[in-house]
């Protein structure tokens, strides 16, 4: 039993060091909108009378080919849900029919942080990660004494601070 609990430990020690390779968020959003897009099109094309050649309805077709020139169009702009959201909302209103909409369920929220993440190491907080802009010095192992003109201690870090 010892034995397995070892194992075991040193197996999660080694996933926990793997380097994991992240897709960038932006990159996410773009598959997402372009596989929605995809799917919104097909939908629309081999299901809605106006699409079907036969009917000719010669508007509604201009709409289509539209349509799928803005798709080709704004489709690489998408890195982001409000991005997403855009080009979802005006694929439904190129159509200008009132049976094809886009209502997103979820608003887009802006998520304000510092670019670091810290760690406790020998009793301090110390940066232990950090994402930085261009021009920001790298931080990165430096000893957090406070943020935003408050001492750590006023941040409720004591009585871990180093001052």
């Amino acid at each position: 039993m010892r034995n397995h609990v070892w194992g075991v430990l040193v197996m999660s020690v080694g996933f926990m060091s793997a380097p994991c390779h992240a897709t960038p968020l932006s990159d996410a959003w773009h598959t997402i909108a372009a596989e929605d897009s995809r799917a919104a099109l097909a939908l629309i094309e081999n299901n809605h009378p106006g699409a079907a050649p036969e009917l000719g309805d010669a508007t509604f077709q201009a709409r289509l080919a539209l349509a799928k020139a803005h798709v080709v169009q704004r489709l690489p702009r998408v890195v982001d849900y409000p991005a997403y959201a855009a080009l979802m909302s005006g694929l439904a209103a190129d159509f200008q029919d009132g049976h094809i909409w886009s209502n997103a369920l979820v608003g887009a929220q802006i998520i304000r942080s510092s670019g670091i993440l810290l760690a406790r190491q020998n009793n301090q907080w110390v940066v232990g990660a950090q994402q930085t802009d261009h021009g920001e010095p790298d931080v990165k192992g430096q000893i957090f004494l406070g943020c935003d003109g408050q001492e750590c201690r006023e941040l409720g870090c004591a009585p871990y601070c180093p001052v």
